[in-house]
């Protein structure tokens, strides 16, 4: 699979991470990073970045890191330690196979601030479908 094409389809196609102005900035078979410049709308009512967002980016970035060997993928169990709150900047979420299997795969996420603050660190087991993604 072409993994340019994957990333620019996925950010053309995917309507959440859209909304939630969730960018890929980098995709292979073994990692993949997402990118969040926060605003008012990611915040909590505390002011903080809500840990919806953080949760969220992860699992975009395990999925695609997950799913770049051109199967479709989807999360069977996941596992997030939050660490650290963030306030404003550049969040990032950078993924890592842990296991790929043929068809359960582990992925660790590292979620960071743009200071380089660790965040929060996640755990997926995602299940690979065996269908082709097609574009």
């Amino acid at each position: 699979m072409d993994l340019q094409t994957y990333k620019t389809h996925f950010q053309q196609n995917d309507a959440f991470s859209n909304a939630m102005g969730i960018c890929v900035a980098d995709i292979s078979t073994s990692h993949a990073e997402v990118v969040l410049d926060m605003t008012d709308a990611h915040r909590n009512y505390m002011g903080m970045l809500h840990g919806g967002v953080i949760f969220t980016m992860a699992d975009i970035a395990a999925g695609l890191c997950v799913a770049a060997n051109g199967i479709h993928c989807v999360t069977l169990n996941s596992s997030i330690n939050y660490l650290q709150s963030a306030h404003q900047g550049k969040i990032t979420a950078r993924a890592e196979i842990a296991r790929r299997g043929r068809r359960v795969s582990v992925c660790d996420v590292r979620v960071t601030s743009d200071d380089d603050i660790l965040l929060a660190t996640v755990s997926f087991t995602m299940y690979s479908s065996g269908k082709e993604i097609e574009f």
